[in-house]
């Protein structure tokens, strides 16, 4: 299976329909990293965060994924879109192995093919199986995660724990979501072991995690003045500052004006974000649902009635603690998301996605006699009606061309053509104007023609590339607004180009 996808990786992978516009911001860093410039970008999306210049400091996701994208650059010569599906499918294929680990750690020798249906479950499982021509690095955290529970479960030597330290410190390297499996794994180990088994062998763990973590640490306290500065708290706390703002969340991101430190918040205005979070709860639950479905409400009946009935089974087994475990996990990634309400995406619950993908046939292995292979009906009907169809259509339509992404991309890669040496465009997709052209770039400025000129004047800008028929979301009477400062060049594409007037270039 891995072989066969990784032989379908698309050679024009940047425009195919799992290169997103984070995907672009991996790309340049990954090509930065493997030309010796280190972990920077050449493009700014988050204008709030205010860099002095550009190249800036990569930010908003932990290191692993670019590095490995490097890697396989080195290795392969394909370029960083080739290199990062690479990753993605052999992340997928450690979801495999993962789910594979967990279930043989309690499923009888006499039926050892539930485990291998565990492992293909969990692959397959459509939220997952999307996750696997994604250039994002949900896959590869996802799969490391997975084989870190397996580790655990099977654990009895030192050696087992050093290993377990090593898993979660270099997911955490990949995706700092790792960090929500955490609770669960100390309610597991307490409930299998007791006190002082689980914090000497948990120590061990940290202890190996903490020297795996470290190098990104000090870069990060070098770069950023603390080995824990982050943009999370921005992303977690989004739409409570949007709210309050009056903006919407993409106004949010190009604004000029840095939100107040999270610890600020809470201490100002404990009660609105738990409002926030309070009404954002049911949107997520909604999305969560809708999200494992695809979005297909009969799918969605089909396999919320496959789940049932595996917990069901599940629950007449030993598996009591491993269940519990998993509903932590759960809780734990509803209870930190749901104050981010619309703006969450499944992949970001692909370690519990792949724990309800093992509930779907794990509960074969309680089944003790013939009277409960009725329970096989729910699953049977799941995936021939819906997980099947939807994995095969994946299959067809993401390793494709995008038609949208291509004439994006032609229409950068003219407009890089035109524009002065030295200077970057403005445009509200920064990461694919750099990833496709190599010239740096950044977000339209909200609200208005002075911060534009302002972000133009700080970074260079002599070009503002936006979408025709959006001109009056990101400047309201635009483009007649904008001048005599800019001018319109013509359309491009879908697009249309505005230049700086000649006096005003840097």
């Amino acid at each position: 299976m891995v072989v066969a996808r990784l032989a379908m990786v698309p050679a024009d992978a940047s425009v195919s329909g799992g290169f997103l516009h984070d995907s672009g911001y991996i790309g340049i860093v990954a090509r930065n990293l493997l030309a010796g410039r280190g972990y920077v970008n050449d493009a700014n999306w988050l204008l709030f965060l205010n860099p002095e210049q550009l190249p800036m400091y990569f930010h908003n996701a932990n290191p692993g994924y670019p590095t490995a994208t490097a890697g396989v650059m080195a290795i392969t010569g394909f370029d960083a879109a080739r290199s990062m599906l690479v990753v993605s499918i052999l992340g997928a294929a450690l979801i495999a192995i993962g789910a594979w680990g967990i279930v043989r750690h309690v499923v009888p020798d006499k039926r050892s093919w539930v485990p291998v249906l565990a492992g293909a479950a969990a692959l397959l499982f459509p939220a997952n199986w999307r996750l696997s021509f994604v250039a994002l690095p949900d896959a590869l955290a996802t799969g490391l995660v997975m084989c870190l529970f397996a580790v655990l479960l099977h654990a009895r030597a030192t050696w087992h724990w050093v290993m377990a330290g090593l898993l979660f410190g270099v997911a955490w390297l990949v995706r700092s979501t790792a960090t929500v499996a955490l609770p669960a794994i100390a309610i597991w180990s307490l409930a299998r072991f007791g006190w002082a088994t689980s914090i000497r062998r948990g120590l061990v763990v940290a202890l190996t995690a903490g020297v795996v973590m470290s190098p990104w640490l000090v870069h990060t306290a070098r770069v950023r003045g603390s080995p824990f500065a982050s943009d999370a708290p921005y992303y977690l706390l989004l739409r409570y500052h949007a709210e309050r703002a009056g903006r919407d969340e993409d106004q949010f991101y190009r604004s000029l004006e840095p939100p107040p430190a999270t610890g600020t918040v809470m201490r100002q205005d404990p009660t609105g974000v738990l409002r926030s979070a309070a009404t954002g709860l049911p949107i997520v639950l909604y999305r969560i649902g809708a999200g494992l479905a695809e979005w297909d409400k009969v799918m969605a009946l089909m396999l919320f009635t496959a789940l049932l009935v595996g917990a069901v089974q599940l629950n007449r087994s030993t598996w009591r603690p491993e269940l519990a475990a998993a509903a932590l996990v759960w809780l734990m990634l509803v209870g930190t998301l749901a104050i981010r309400g619309n703006s969450i995406e499944i992949r970001y619950f692909s370690v519990g996605s792949t724990l309800l993908a093992i509930l779907l046939v794990a509960g074969l292995s309680a089944a003790g006699d013939r009277r409960r292979w009725w329970t096989l009906a729910p699953l049977a009907i799941y995936l021939a009606g819906g997980a099947i169809p939807q994995d095969v259509g994946m299959l067809r339509s993401l390793p494709r061309t995008n038609p949208d992404h291509a004439a994006l991309r032609e229409a950068m890669v003219s407009t890089a053509r035109e524009m002065p040496e030295g200077t970057r465009a403005v445009t509200p997709v920064p990461y694919f104007f750099t990833y496709h052209t190599g010239r740096g770039a950044m977000s339209p400025a909200y609200p208005g023609k002075a911060e534009l000129l302002q972000v133009m004047e700080r970074y260079q800008g002599s070009v503002v590339l936006l979408p025709t028929d959006s001109l009056d979301y990101y400047y309201p009477g635009s483009p007649a607004s904008l001048t005599p400062e800019l001018r319109v060049a013509g359309p491009r594409g879908r697009l249309t180009l505005l230049q700086k007037a000649p006096a005003s270039l840097p």
